[in-house]
């Protein structure tokens, strides 16, 4: 996962803090200053709150942001699914597909 930041690098910056300094707009003793060339790719490999905020005094004005990175859900394969439950899905598809080509050759034929 990633995150970008789009910004004027003449006038304001992205630091990495931590959560103490997020609460509070301390842009000293920052984690990683994210800065580079004012559109600036940050990943987050961490499952873990991420705080960035810009120093300068621009933080108590709001511009600050905590991104929290959790694990991915991963929701089950078609095959892992019983075949009962795929067969009958299926089938459903099947259905809708005969369906849509019905309706499109009758379109055609009307015309």
């Amino acid at each position: 996962m990633y995150t970008d930041f789009g910004f004027d690098k003449l006038m304001y910056n992205v630091l990495e803090v931590n959560k103490t300094n997020y609460e509070n707009c301390i842009d000293t003793n920052f984690l990683k200053n994210i800065t580079k060339g004012g559109r600036d790719v940050v990943q987050l490999l961490e499952t873990r709150t991420y705080y960035f905020l810009c120093g300068r005094g621009f933080c108590y004005q709001g511009m600050k942001i905590a991104i929290n990175v959790k694990e991915p859900i991963l929701h089950k394969s078609p095959s892992t699914l019983s075949n009962k439950a795929f067969h009958s899905t299926k089938i459903i598809n099947t259905k809708f597909i005969v369906f849509l080509v019905i309706a499109l050759v009758m379109d055609v034929c009307v015309i």
